[in-house]
Protein backbone atom coordinates (compact mmCIF):
# COMPACT_ATOMS: atom_id res chain seq x y z
CA UNK A 1 0.00 0.00 0.00
CA UNK A 2 2.74 2.31 0.94
CA UNK A 3 4.56 1.60 -2.73
CA UNK A 4 1.32 2.11 -4.21
CA UNK A 5 0.37 5.52 -2.62
CA UNK A 6 4.14 6.52 -3.44
CA UNK A 7 4.25 5.74 -6.91
CA UNK A 8 0.87 7.57 -7.75
CA UNK A 9 1.88 10.97 -6.31
CA UNK A 10 5.17 10.02 -8.21
CA UNK A 11 3.17 9.72 -11.77
CA UNK A 12 0.82 12.17 -11.15
CA UNK A 13 3.01 14.94 -9.71
CA UNK A 14 5.90 14.89 -11.33
CA UNK A 15 4.45 13.07 -14.87
CA UNK A 16 7.61 10.32 -15.22
CA UNK A 17 7.18 6.83 -16.31
CA UNK A 18 7.81 4.55 -13.36
CA UNK A 19 10.17 2.41 -14.02
CA UNK A 20 12.59 5.63 -14.14
CA UNK A 21 10.96 7.07 -10.85
CA UNK A 22 12.19 3.53 -9.22
CA UNK A 23 15.13 2.37 -11.69
CA UNK A 24 16.21 -0.17 -8.94
CA UNK A 25 13.00 -1.88 -8.30
CA UNK A 26 12.54 -5.49 -9.80
CA UNK A 27 9.43 -6.93 -8.08
CA UNK A 28 7.49 -6.79 -11.60
CA UNK A 29 4.39 -8.31 -10.29
CA UNK A 30 4.31 -5.82 -7.37
CA UNK A 31 4.90 -3.01 -9.94
CA UNK A 32 1.75 -4.33 -12.08
CA UNK A 33 -0.24 -4.03 -8.87
CA UNK A 34 1.08 -0.58 -8.64
CA UNK A 35 0.23 0.79 -12.19
CA UNK A 36 -3.02 -1.26 -11.97
CA UNK A 37 -3.98 1.11 -8.80
CA UNK A 38 -3.03 4.49 -10.63
CA UNK A 39 -5.11 4.01 -13.47
CA UNK A 40 -8.22 2.59 -11.21
CA UNK A 41 -7.56 5.30 -9.27
CA UNK A 42 -7.12 8.56 -11.88
CA UNK A 43 -10.11 6.57 -13.38
CA UNK A 44 -12.45 5.84 -10.67
CA UNK A 45 -11.99 9.39 -9.18
CA UNK A 46 -11.62 12.60 -11.38
CA UNK A 47 -13.26 15.02 -9.15
CA UNK A 48 -10.96 16.86 -6.68
CA UNK A 49 -13.96 17.98 -4.19
CA UNK A 50 -16.41 15.18 -4.00
CA UNK A 51 -19.59 16.45 -3.15
CA UNK A 52 -20.57 14.49 1.00
CA UNK A 53 -24.10 14.34 -0.03
CA UNK A 54 -25.78 14.90 -3.83
CA UNK A 55 -28.95 15.69 -2.75
CA UNK A 56 -28.24 18.71 -1.24
CA UNK A 57 -26.85 20.10 -4.45
CA UNK A 58 -29.70 19.50 -5.92
CA UNK A 59 -31.91 21.35 -2.94
CA UNK A 60 -31.13 25.03 -4.34
CA UNK A 61 -33.14 23.95 -8.07
CA UNK A 62 -36.57 23.71 -5.46
CA UNK A 63 -37.69 25.77 -2.90
CA UNK A 64 -39.41 22.64 -1.15
CA UNK A 65 -37.43 19.77 0.66
CA UNK A 66 -36.76 17.05 -1.55
CA UNK A 67 -36.48 14.67 1.31
CA UNK A 68 -38.94 15.69 3.97
CA UNK A 69 -37.67 15.03 7.72
CA UNK A 70 -39.49 11.80 7.97
CA UNK A 71 -37.65 10.48 5.12
CA UNK A 72 -33.90 11.03 6.38
CA UNK A 73 -33.00 7.93 8.67
CA UNK A 74 -29.50 8.03 8.03
CA UNK A 75 -27.62 11.46 8.80
CA UNK A 76 -24.38 10.87 10.10
CA UNK A 77 -21.81 13.66 11.74
CA UNK A 78 -18.73 14.90 9.57
CA UNK A 79 -17.15 12.74 12.53
CA UNK A 80 -19.14 9.12 12.05
CA UNK A 81 -18.63 9.77 7.95
CA UNK A 82 -14.93 10.13 9.02
CA UNK A 83 -14.91 7.08 10.88
CA UNK A 84 -17.20 4.99 8.30
CA UNK A 85 -14.55 5.80 5.72
CA UNK A 86 -11.61 4.24 7.84
CA UNK A 87 -13.45 1.04 7.53
CA UNK A 88 -12.27 0.87 4.13
CA UNK A 89 -8.83 2.03 4.40
CA UNK A 90 -6.54 -0.97 4.76
CA UNK A 91 -3.80 -1.76 6.97
CA UNK A 92 -1.47 -4.94 7.95
CA UNK A 93 -4.10 -6.21 10.69
CA UNK A 94 -6.76 -4.77 8.18
CA UNK A 95 -6.36 -6.31 4.72
CA UNK A 96 -9.28 -5.37 1.96
CA UNK A 97 -9.10 -7.86 -0.84
CA UNK A 98 -11.06 -9.74 -2.97
CA UNK A 99 -11.99 -13.43 -1.64
CA UNK A 100 -13.80 -15.71 -4.28
CA UNK A 101 -15.92 -15.84 -7.11
CA UNK A 102 -18.89 -18.71 -6.66
CA UNK A 103 -22.16 -19.51 -8.14
CA UNK A 104 -23.59 -22.37 -6.44
CA UNK A 105 -24.35 -22.03 -2.93
CA UNK A 106 -21.94 -24.89 -1.31
CA UNK A 107 -19.21 -22.85 -3.18
CA UNK A 108 -20.33 -19.24 -1.00
CA UNK A 109 -17.63 -18.55 1.26
CA UNK A 110 -18.22 -20.13 4.69
CA UNK A 111 -18.09 -17.32 7.00
CA UNK A 112 -20.28 -15.24 8.87
CA UNK A 113 -19.15 -11.64 8.30
CA UNK A 114 -22.53 -9.25 7.63
CA UNK A 115 -22.51 -8.80 3.65
CA UNK A 116 -23.75 -6.20 1.63
CA UNK A 117 -24.84 -7.11 -2.11
CA UNK A 118 -24.86 -4.78 -4.88
CA UNK A 119 -27.76 -5.70 -7.35
CA UNK A 120 -29.20 -4.10 -10.78
CA UNK A 121 -29.33 -3.98 -14.62
CA UNK A 122 -26.66 -4.92 -16.53
CA UNK A 123 -24.13 -2.02 -16.91
CA UNK A 124 -25.36 0.47 -14.14
CA UNK A 125 -21.98 0.46 -12.46
CA UNK A 126 -21.89 -1.99 -9.68
CA UNK A 127 -18.35 -2.60 -10.27
CA UNK A 128 -17.57 0.72 -10.62
CA UNK A 129 -19.15 1.39 -7.82
CA UNK A 130 -17.29 -1.48 -5.57
CA UNK A 131 -14.29 -0.16 -7.21
CA UNK A 132 -15.01 3.56 -5.50
CA UNK A 133 -15.50 1.93 -2.20
CA UNK A 134 -12.44 0.26 -2.33
CA UNK A 135 -10.33 2.97 -4.14
CA UNK A 136 -7.71 2.41 -1.10
CA UNK A 137 -7.26 -0.74 -1.49
CA UNK A 138 -4.94 -2.14 -4.65
CA UNK A 139 -5.70 -6.04 -3.86
CA UNK A 140 -8.95 -5.54 -4.34
CA UNK A 141 -8.56 -5.63 -7.99
CA UNK A 142 -12.14 -5.11 -8.80
CA UNK A 143 -12.29 -5.74 -12.96
CA UNK A 144 -15.42 -3.26 -13.94
CA UNK A 145 -16.43 -3.19 -17.91
CA UNK A 146 -18.23 -0.92 -20.37
CA UNK A 147 -19.77 -4.57 -21.95
CA UNK A 148 -23.21 -5.51 -20.36
CA UNK A 149 -23.56 -8.54 -18.53
CA UNK A 150 -19.36 -8.36 -17.43
CA UNK A 151 -20.29 -10.03 -14.53
CA UNK A 152 -21.27 -13.58 -14.47
CA UNK A 153 -20.14 -14.96 -10.79
CA UNK A 154 -21.07 -14.08 -7.29
CA UNK A 155 -17.59 -11.70 -6.34
CA UNK A 156 -16.44 -11.61 -2.84
CA UNK A 157 -14.63 -8.65 -1.49
CA UNK A 158 -13.61 -8.83 2.05
CA UNK A 159 -13.26 -5.74 4.22
CA UNK A 160 -11.12 -6.89 7.17
CA UNK A 161 -12.80 -9.04 9.86
CA UNK A 162 -16.05 -6.90 9.50
CA UNK A 163 -17.72 -7.27 6.77
CA UNK A 164 -17.69 -8.49 3.11
CA UNK A 165 -19.01 -6.73 -0.04
CA UNK A 166 -20.84 -8.60 -3.08
CA UNK A 167 -20.89 -7.74 -6.67
CA UNK A 168 -23.44 -9.94 -8.53
CA UNK A 169 -24.56 -10.43 -12.00
CA UNK A 170 -26.65 -7.68 -13.71
CA UNK A 171 -30.05 -8.25 -14.37
CA UNK A 172 -31.67 -7.23 -18.11
CA UNK A 173 -29.09 -7.60 -21.02
CA UNK A 174 -27.19 -10.12 -21.30
CA UNK A 175 -27.52 -11.49 -18.39
CA UNK A 176 -26.15 -14.94 -17.02
CA UNK A 177 -28.97 -17.59 -18.48
CA UNK A 178 -28.55 -19.41 -14.38
CA UNK A 179 -29.13 -15.64 -13.38
CA UNK A 180 -32.35 -16.82 -11.22
CA UNK A 181 -30.35 -19.36 -9.47
CA UNK A 182 -27.08 -17.89 -8.78
CA UNK A 183 -28.83 -14.25 -7.27
CA UNK A 184 -32.27 -15.26 -6.20
CA UNK A 185 -31.13 -18.53 -4.53
CA UNK A 186 -28.40 -16.41 -2.49
CA UNK A 187 -30.61 -13.63 -1.19
CA UNK A 188 -33.31 -16.35 -0.04
CA UNK A 189 -30.34 -18.60 1.64
CA UNK A 190 -27.98 -16.39 2.59
CA UNK A 191 -28.50 -15.28 6.64
CA UNK A 192 -26.02 -12.93 6.81
CA UNK A 193 -26.93 -10.40 4.37
CA UNK A 194 -26.93 -7.11 6.01
CA UNK A 195 -28.41 -4.95 3.50
CA UNK A 196 -28.91 -4.79 -0.44
CA UNK A 197 -27.90 -1.93 -2.45
CA UNK A 198 -29.79 -1.55 -5.13
CA UNK A 199 -28.38 0.54 -7.59
CA UNK A 200 -30.49 2.73 -10.48
CA UNK A 201 -29.02 4.67 -13.50
CA UNK A 202 -29.61 8.12 -12.68
CA UNK A 203 -29.42 8.96 -16.17
CA UNK A 204 -33.03 7.39 -16.81
CA UNK A 205 -34.30 6.41 -13.56
CA UNK A 206 -36.23 3.72 -12.42
CA UNK A 207 -37.23 1.32 -15.71
CA UNK A 208 -39.31 -1.45 -16.06
CA UNK A 209 -36.46 -3.99 -15.04
CA UNK A 210 -36.23 -2.54 -12.33
CA UNK A 211 -39.64 -2.66 -11.00
CA UNK A 212 -39.20 -6.70 -11.36
CA UNK A 213 -36.03 -6.36 -9.66
CA UNK A 214 -37.58 -3.92 -6.90
CA UNK A 215 -40.75 -6.56 -6.75
CA UNK A 216 -38.06 -9.81 -6.25
CA UNK A 217 -36.97 -7.59 -3.32
CA UNK A 218 -40.15 -6.86 -1.67
CA UNK A 219 -41.20 -10.47 -2.22
CA UNK A 220 -38.41 -11.86 -0.23
CA UNK A 221 -38.13 -9.42 2.53
CA UNK A 222 -35.03 -8.23 1.71
CA UNK A 223 -33.99 -5.28 3.39
CA UNK A 224 -32.20 -3.10 0.80
CA UNK A 225 -31.51 0.83 0.00
CA UNK A 226 -31.89 2.42 -3.38
CA UNK A 227 -28.56 4.20 -4.61
CA UNK A 228 -29.02 6.28 -7.57
CA UNK A 229 -25.72 5.85 -9.70
CA UNK A 230 -23.69 8.24 -12.73
CA UNK A 231 -25.08 11.34 -11.86
CA UNK A 232 -22.46 13.26 -13.34
CA UNK A 233 -23.33 12.22 -16.37
CA UNK A 234 -26.92 13.99 -16.33
CA UNK A 235 -28.04 17.28 -15.85
CA UNK A 236 -29.37 18.60 -12.73
CA UNK A 237 -33.19 19.08 -14.08
CA UNK A 238 -33.35 15.62 -14.97
CA UNK A 239 -31.59 14.08 -12.11
CA UNK A 240 -33.92 16.15 -9.73
CA UNK A 241 -36.76 14.45 -11.82
CA UNK A 242 -35.76 11.12 -11.62
CA UNK A 243 -34.97 11.69 -7.88
CA UNK A 244 -38.44 12.69 -7.49
CA UNK A 245 -39.98 9.62 -9.02
CA UNK A 246 -38.14 7.39 -7.47
CA UNK A 247 -39.12 9.05 -4.05
CA UNK A 248 -42.68 8.73 -5.31
CA UNK A 249 -41.82 4.95 -5.85
CA UNK A 250 -40.40 4.23 -2.73
CA UNK A 251 -43.99 4.90 -1.01
CA UNK A 252 -45.05 1.45 -2.13
CA UNK A 253 -41.81 -0.33 -0.82
CA UNK A 254 -42.23 -2.03 2.55
CA UNK A 255 -38.51 -3.10 2.94
CA UNK A 256 -36.39 -0.16 1.37
CA UNK A 257 -35.00 2.43 3.49
CA UNK A 258 -37.02 5.43 2.59
CA UNK A 259 -34.02 7.68 1.67
CA UNK A 260 -32.14 7.29 -1.95
CA UNK A 261 -28.60 7.73 -1.60
CA UNK A 262 -27.04 9.55 -5.33
CA UNK A 263 -23.28 8.45 -6.07
CA UNK A 264 -20.74 9.33 -9.02
CA UNK A 265 -18.64 6.68 -8.75
CA UNK A 266 -16.23 9.01 -11.43
CA UNK A 267 -16.13 12.13 -9.11
CA UNK A 268 -16.38 10.99 -5.86
CA UNK A 269 -19.63 12.33 -4.89
CA UNK A 270 -21.85 10.54 -2.47
CA UNK A 271 -19.56 7.77 -1.87
CA UNK A 272 -18.08 8.79 1.83
CA UNK A 273 -22.31 8.89 2.78
CA UNK A 274 -22.17 5.77 1.38
CA UNK A 275 -19.51 4.02 3.47
CA UNK A 276 -20.58 5.50 6.61
CA UNK A 277 -23.99 4.08 6.16
CA UNK A 278 -22.47 0.67 4.87
CA UNK A 279 -20.51 0.55 7.88
CA UNK A 280 -23.60 1.41 10.07
CA UNK A 281 -25.66 -1.25 8.74
CA UNK A 282 -22.90 -4.05 8.92
CA UNK A 283 -22.80 -2.68 12.88
CA UNK A 284 -19.53 -0.88 12.26
CA UNK A 285 -20.68 2.31 12.91
CA UNK A 286 -22.54 3.87 15.76
CA UNK A 287 -24.84 5.91 14.22
CA UNK A 288 -27.74 5.79 15.80
CA UNK A 289 -27.98 9.40 17.52
CA UNK A 290 -28.06 10.86 13.81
Amino acid sequence: MVLCARCLRTILVTNRPIFQSFPNYVDITALEKCLINVVRQKSVYSGTNPVLNPIESLQKFVSVPILPPEMISFSPSAEQISKGQQLFVPSPSHKIQFLKSARLKEHLPDHELPEVAFIGRSNVGKSTLIAALLKEAPDAYVKSSSNPGHTKLLNFFQVGKRLCLVDMPGYGFNMPKDYVEVVETYLQSRENVSRVLFLVDGCVGVTPHDITGLNMLEEMDVPYIIVLMKIDKVKPALLLKNVMSVRKYMRSLRQCLPQPFLVSAMTGDGVALLQAFIAHATGNLDASSS
